[in-house]
């Protein structure tokens, strides 16, 4: 090429626009060495050493320009944007603000302003100048721009805004996988059923390869909760090959569990130990973790984990230990089921965690005890009942429910606030205020925390208000053994009286949970347990609806 026919500056670009990024740098820097400030090629040789991946030396060449020409509002803003990719976040801040000095709501300024203030943790005002810069200029907004103003909006209840945001990000770029992923999750917080579908059959057209690792592991979850059963096994097995992770592998066990792949997905959700949420802590105990070794003449601490309710459907499987093995169990327990664990007779000994622990052999979360008895199918569930009420406590509860009501009714409608899936859940104290319109039911409040609101509904319609004056799970189990049906959410309630072989129907939101899998309508681990579904996210009317349907059959075959 005849360089000299050209001018020194559209022969750079040419080389810039081609990719020659190198040779580029190396004719603007031949140039610059004669003509010193000649600022367009300063401009060019900046730029190509931003698409070179050499930040150091485009901040050097901005400043050098701003030298020459201070008040240039759009160099200050580019090298606003060079210090945020160091993530030197004071010192964009401090550059842009100087620039929209000099240009006030310039849109560059802006956008580069409100990822500086992100990059310092200022969320109020990164929130309030991205907010600025969208409504302003939404042409200029790339699809990351409108994700991180609904990252910032995730805190507050402005679902519909976020849903919006995201949707404006995949006007831009239709198969964004993080908008894609982040719509999902929106979308399920907003009851949007179909548009999480529509979110996830858009996603499967995509090639596994764009998806980083936390987008592979929050769209194998959202298939697992969606149903896409085998979609999620296959992004899980996908992404394990590429990345190790304790939470998916545990995860993936969840998923296999779910499928009825009882051997692999007890293995796999033995990862879950080391999880922080788990609250397995096998630091403080002295013995062996055990693996299934022979317990003959040993001494075995069983500690619970997780959730009230997963003690109380594992721990049936402390009696088939007890006939294998000559063994002495030692049980660390929750407070809250202390004195209902005594009922077990299999169990030698019991201590919580205020209490030293006793000297043992091994010691093995409960959760894991399927995998070391080889429980690989629904006919070892072992769902008869297990877990029974003391006398002593029946006697001294039975005033407060005694009723000349044929059918006595309990029910529950939220669970533990520290639980993961709290908010998808729970129902309502409302959804059970028919129960009142049948003379024939004396309807039975389980549950333990209460609102003021829902305290004063309670003593409006005649409630009895039992679960807010129990002790623990001991007193709870009590007052169950006087009841002829519970109707509970997914909570230690619904498995302590499935456990006692009480009749259940057990409310679900649609979203799955491996111990109560689709596509059958009672559980495999109970008696009497039986699954009244959501038919799309958040519609808990149509699952009343079948409640009150089935209470008219029932009761045309009980009374």
């Amino acid at each position: 090429m005849d360089v000299e026919a050209k001018k020194p500056l559209e022969y750079g670009q040419e080389l810039y626009l081609a990719g020659n990024y190198k040779e580029a740098i190396a004719f603007a820097k031949k140039h610059l060495k004669t003509h010193p400030n000649d600022l367009e090629m300063l401009r060019l040789l900046s730029a190509c050493y931003y698409n070179s991946k050499n930040t150091k030396g485009a901040i050097e060449t901005t400043e050098k320009i701003i030298t020459i020409e201070p008040r240039q509002a759009e160099d200050l803003f580019n090298l606003c944007h060079l210090y945020c990719l160091l993530k030197q976040y004071e010192k964009a801040e401090e550059i842009c603000l100087k620039g929209l000095a000099l240009s006030p709501n310039h849109s560059l300024g802006l956008k580069n302003l409100a990822s500086a203030y992100l990059g310092l943790n200022k969320k109020n005002e990164a929130k309030e100048t991205f907010d600025l810069f969208i409504s302003t200029f939404p042409q200029h907004a790339t699809p990351e721009d409108f994700l991180n103003l609904a990252n910032l909006l995730s805190q507050s209840k402005e679902l519909t805004r976020i849903v919006q945001l995201i949707l404006m990000a995949l006007k831009k770029e239709p198969h964004h996988v993080a908008a894609l992923s982040y719509l999902i999750s929106a979308a399920m917080k907003h009851n949007e059923h179909y548009l999480v579908v529509q979110a996830i059959e858009k996603l499967l057209t995509i090639d596994r390869e764009q998806f980083t690792k936390e987008a592979a592991l929050n769209f194998a979850t959202a298939l697992f909760d969606m149903g896409y059963i085998n979609e999620s096994i296959s992004m899980f097995e996908y992404t394990l090959q590429l990345y190790e992770d304790i939470r998916m592998r545990a995860s993936y066990g969840m998923v296999l569990l779910s499928a009825g792949k009882f051997e692999k997905g007890w293995h796999e959700y033995l990862a879950r130990i080391d999880l922080s949420e788990v609250g397995y802590e096998k630091h403080k105990f002295e013995g062996k973790l055990w693996r299934g070794e022979n317990l003959n003449k040993k001494t075995l601490l069983i500690a619970h984990e997780q959730g009230l309710g997963d003690t109380i459907q594992f721990v049936r499987y402390i009696a088939l230990l007890k006939k294998k093995y000559k063994v002495k169990i030692i049980f660390k327990s929750p407070v809250a089921l202390e004195n209902l664990m005594k009922q077990i007779p299999d169990i030698d000994s019991i201590f919580t965690k205020d209490d030293p622990t006793p000297k043992h052999d091994y010691h093995i979360p409960i959760l894991s005890l399927p995998y070391y008895l080889h429980i690989f199918s629904n006919e070892q569930f072992l769902p008869e009942p297990y877990l029974n009420a003391d006398k002593e406590l029946i006697n001294r509860w039975q005033s407060l429910i005694s009723s000349p009501a044929k059918l006595k009714i309990g029910f529950c409608w939220g669970g533990s606030k520290t639980h993961a899936h709290n908010a998808r859940r729970n129902c309502q104290l409302n959804h059970f205020l028919f129960l009142c319109t049948y003379a024939q039911v004396l309807p039975v409040s389980l549950q333990k925390e209460l609102t003021s609101d829902e305290k004063a509904t309670l003593q409006q319609y005649n409630i009895v208000d039992a679960g807010s004056a129990v002790n623990d799970l001991a007193d709870t189990a009590a007052l169950i053994a006087q009841l002829d049906l519970i109707i509970s959410i997914d909570t230690s309630i619904a498995h302590l009286a499935g456990a006692m072989g009480k009749t259940v129907w057990l409310l679900l939101p649609f979203q799955t949970e491996w111990r109560h899998p689709r596509g059958i309508a009672k559980s495999p681990w109970y008696k009497d347990v039986s699954f009244m579904r959501q038919p799309t996210i958040g519609d808990w009317a149509s699952v009343f609806k079948q409640v009150e349907r089935d209470l008219q059959a029932y009761m045309q075959l009980n009374l």
